[in-house]
């Protein structure tokens, strides 16, 4: 089946409505550690103030480099009714360094027993945004027992050819960047970073991510190698779950640096239950800016599914 951007967007209006979602209701957020294979894993944990919630839990991951940071402004509407833990993945943010390179197998694990850690015997949902996608891919593949369901953002297919020069460039840059004695990468990211945010947009709007990103140094291309090395192709066939499965692409959208715009709409082919989802117009920090639209969506469709 071929999906164009418009019918991506158009056949999920058609099936999920939107709730009024609140941030009034009184959430609370915390920030713990639980133990994993490669050391502690750190988490934010938010849920209603009145306890855990009815609903499943929902597990996040987010992409790399990055931190559960990205999961900040939606944590107070999608907590309203249910505990949601976004998880900073290993060897990022404040979650201790894998030593030598994972894979998206490896960083699924260990999130795995992190989630059992903090709510045990029970099934949870997903959510992933890039690489924290192809985690929840991995997870629920392997993991039916533990994954209810899926909602995936920005969540690619590449092709054996993209893999391939997706890993060589990562490499590339991890070895220059470990020769740069003087960091200037890092120098370089901040500015880019900053240069990307809009006139009235405060700095703060990007530090955070930006420091939570670097920690782990020229390793922080750990997680771009995983992702890019991941046979999304044979594992998302697999997801037999419900999947919620969210694109960005605007209707002008180019063929990008990494992958076709093919290789990152697939996955609604090949995931036997996706509800494919087209988001746009929602600004270049959508996390920040429309916390409240995203968490519909979501909310909506873990509610209904």
């Amino acid at each position: 089946m071929s999906l164009t951007r418009r019918a991506l967007l158009a056949s999920t209006l058609s099936t999920v409505a939107l709730p009024s979602l609140s941030a009034n209701a009184k959430v609370l957020i915390r920030r713990t550690y639980v133990y994993g294979p490669f050391g502690q894993i750190h988490v934010r944990v938010a849920h209603p103030e009145t306890g855990p919630g009815s609903k499943t839990p929902l597990a996040c991951f987010h992409h790399s480099p990055g931190s559960g940071r990205l999961f900040d402004p939606w944590l107070p509407y999608l907590a309203k009714d249910r505990l949601v833990m976004a998880f900073d993945t290993p060897g990022y943010g404040n979650s201790a360094h894998p030593n030598e390179q994972p894979q998206i197998s490896d960083y699924a694990r260990a999130l795995a027993v992190a989630i059992e850690e903090l709510v045990p015997g029970k099934r949870v949902n997903l959510f992933g945004q890039l690489t924290g996608s192809l985690i929840a891919v991995e997870m629920a593949a392997t993991r039916k027992d533990l994954v209810r369901q899926v909602v995936l953002s920005r969540s690619p297919v590449f092709t054996e050819e993209t893999r391939a020069s997706g890993v060589a460039e990562m490499l590339k840059r991890h070895a220059e960047r470990k020769e740069d004695k003087t960091a200037r990468y890092l120098v370089e990211r901040l500015e880019r970073g900053l240069g990307n945010l809009a006139d009235d947009d405060p700095p703060e709007r990007y530090i955070g991510a930006f420091i939570d990103s670097v920690l782990p140094g020229h390793n922080w291309v750990y997680g771009e190698v995983a992702a890019f090395s991941y046979r999304a192709d044979l594992n998302m066939p697999s997801n037999s779950q419900p999947v919620l499965f969210i694109t960005w692409f605007e209707d002008d959208a180019k063929d990008g640096e990494f992958g076709r715009i093919s290789e990152w709409t697939r996955g609604a082919e090949i995931i036997p239950n996706a509800t494919p989802l087209n988001l746009t117009g929602l600004g270049n920090w959508p996390w920040q800016e429309n916390p409240e639209i995203i968490s519909n969506y979501v909310h909506s469709f873990l509610d209904v599914t």
